[in-house]
């Protein structure tokens, strides 16, 4: 197993749970009734965007750690080459989702 190995599998499990948090939130306002009674659904849904966004910026951290690990400066240690090929598909995919995530909340 490589150095960075434990490091960045508990990245991914932070990442999993943020983001599905990311995906319940508009979720949640608009089936939840906790808005306050002057506040319209539309206004509320907008406003879930926006936590739904900040939390992307977030999973960008976690994704950037990643890549410093995937893609370091510098020398390596034995087994680098096993886990950059078992990560980096999942570095990629999940760069493809924080994108995707990232549109949702802003839109």
């Amino acid at each position: 197993m490589y150095l960075d190995e434990p490091k960045t599998r508990s990245d991914l499990k932070i990442f999993a749970l943020l983001a599905l948090v990311a995906l319940a939130i508009p979720i949640i306002a608009l089936l939840v009734p906790i808005r306050p009674a002057e506040e319209p659904l539309g206004v509320w849904f907008q406003r879930s965007g926006s936590l739904m966004t900040v939390l992307c910026l977030v999973l960008d951290l976690k994704v950037f750690s990643i890549h410093g690990r995937l893609f370091p400066s510098g020398f390596v240690s034995v087994g680098f080459d096993e886990f950059k090929e078992k990560y980096l598909p999942i570095y990629k995919g999940l760069t493809i989702l924080l994108l995707f995530l990232t549109a949702v909340g802003t839109v």
